[in-house]
């Protein structure tokens, strides 16, 4: 029988350029009219352009670089969202964590936040969050991921956006990223059941449509309220308004769930009253 000889460097391309395959142009290698393939951006040419594709790659020609721009006196962040119509990609398997390598410049206290979302049947049922400071130099992050139900997944949802505690974003905060991809669990995280502090995380996905889910957390008892309101200060919704016990939850936010009507993209905010700890933070509706 006749062998078939496969140059040694063909394997290694092969490998690879399936090591990023779960995640679709993971490596950002692949662009088309200032816009990287099967990724969605808050690009608005010629005047706002936030996302550009860059060759300070960690690997490859190219990676994605995001900078905050300032329009009509708002500092705005970069968004970098999954799926060509921002809707995520189709998706079926359980990773343990979401990898991928990162570069961040920042100005004041800004950080890069991304998260990665599992969707079944429209229901989220894992997810990862994390925030990373600046790095210099390419830097690899790792972030386990936590299912909620035993499903598998139909639907992949990523972002990436820069936020800042107090809210005013800095002109020249810039990342960089590049080789995205998932793993097995690093074991590394603790759970911890005793819940010492109040907190409020950023919503995932973020930037959103139609839906996002805000986790809080709080150590004492006590009455909560959790609403959202648009940039003039106007009440769009309230999601919790009661006596709650120790806990983490999670508050689902829907545009369906809006009475006064459709909300417009842009960016919006959600507040948690609970005990004298106040926390209001930025969220952005992309359609």
């Amino acid at each position: 029988m006749k062998r078939i000889f496969i140059p040694f460097f063909i394997v290694i391309l092969y490998l690879c350029g399936n090591l990023y395959a779960q995640i679709p142009n993971a490596g950002f290698e692949n662009w088309t009219n200032g816009e990287p393939d099967n990724w969605t951006t808050n690009n608005a040419p010629p005047l706002l352009v936030f996302i550009t594709q860059t060759g300070s790659a960690h690997s490859g020609s190219s990676a994605v670089e995001g900078s905050v721009i300032s329009s009509g006196g708002v500092n705005i962040s970069p968004a970098l969202v999954g799926g060509p119509d921002h809707n995520g990609w189709p998706y079926t398997d359980r990773p343990g964590s979401f990898h991928g390598f990162y570069k961040l410049t920042s100005v004041g206290n800004d950080i890069l936040t991304g998260d990665a979302v599992f969707v079944h049947n429209g229901s989220f049922i894992g997810a990862t969050y994390f925030t990373l400071g600046p790095a210099s130099s390419y830097t690899e992050f790792s972030s386990d991921i936590t299912w909620i139900t035993a499903d598998n997944p139909d639907t992949l949802l990523i972002d990436f956006i820069i936020t800042n505690g107090s809210g005013n974003l800095n002109v020249g905060t810039t990342f960089y990223l590049d080789d995205l991809s998932f793993g097995a669990s690093t074991d590394v995280k603790a759970e911890n059941n005793s819940l010492t502090t109040f907190e409020l995380a950023q919503n995932y996905p973020n930037p959103f449509n139609p839906s996002t889910v805000i986790k809080y957390s709080i150590p004492k008892e006590s009455f909560v309220t959790l609403k959202i309101y648009n940039l003039l200060g106007q009440e769009v919704a309230t999601l919790v308004n009661e006596d709650k016990p120790v806990g983490t939850y999670n508050a689902k936010f829907s545009t369906s769930d809006v009475s006064s009507g459709k909300l417009t993209s842009g960016i919006y905010l959600y507040r948690l009253t609970a005990g004298n700890y106040v926390q209001t933070k930025k969220m952005m509706l992309l359609k």
